[in-house]
């Protein structure tokens, strides 16, 4: 009997998912197999990926369909100049029949987050994001909540030159691939 040590049962394991992945996700995108790539390797490190485009060359399309060819949770957050930290990461809210303050969480609480054209919010909202990508952590109101393993974030921006854009600060822009 021939017995493979695990690592390359795993290794094994890892290719075939990949393999799988690239498969399905083709058949409803098609000629970005660069850009499929690049995601599936941000997922599998632990990373989290910038996608940058012009409208209409299915960069939110991509998103959604590797989280369900994946079987990942999976939410989306369309940045807008007035949206706000809090309606990324959530927020304490009274609740007056129990005289108590309830978590109610944000869209970033998920193993696939969309920030769909990121560079449309200001930076102190884009920064809200910059706790969960480092340390996969997030804190409201001086709590800390723990976020999946799997979170990832994929970000897509149209180009800087598009009208209603913000440039990604520094900071951000290191925690992409």
């Amino acid at each position: 009997m021939d017995v493979q040590p695990a690592n390359e049962v795993a290794l094994q394991s890892v290719s075939e998912i990949l393999s799988r992945a690239r498969s399905e996700v083709s058949k409803v995108i098609i000629g970005q197999q660069r850009v499929v790539d690049y995601c599936l390797i941000a997922i599998f490190t632990g990373n989290h990926i910038l996608i940058e485009g012009v409208p209409g060359v299915a960069k939110t399309l991509l998103v959604r369909t590797l989280a369900k060819v994946l079987g990942a949770e999976f939410s989306r957050i369309q940045f807008t100049p007035d949206l706000m930290p809090s309606d990324i990461t959530g927020t304490n809210v009274f609740n007056l029949q129990e005289s108590a303050f309830h978590l109610v969480k944000g869209p970033v609480f998920t193993s696939f987050l969309l920030a769909d054209e990121i560079n449309r919010a200001p930076a102190k909202t884009q920064s809200a994001l910059l706790q969960a990508m480092q340390e996969r952590l997030v804190t409201i109101d001086g709590v800390t909540h723990g976020l999946p393993s799997s979170f990832t974030v994929f970000a897509t921006q149209n180009p800087i030159e598009y009208e209603g854009t913000y440039p990604l600060p520094e900071a951000q822009k290191d925690r992409f691939l």
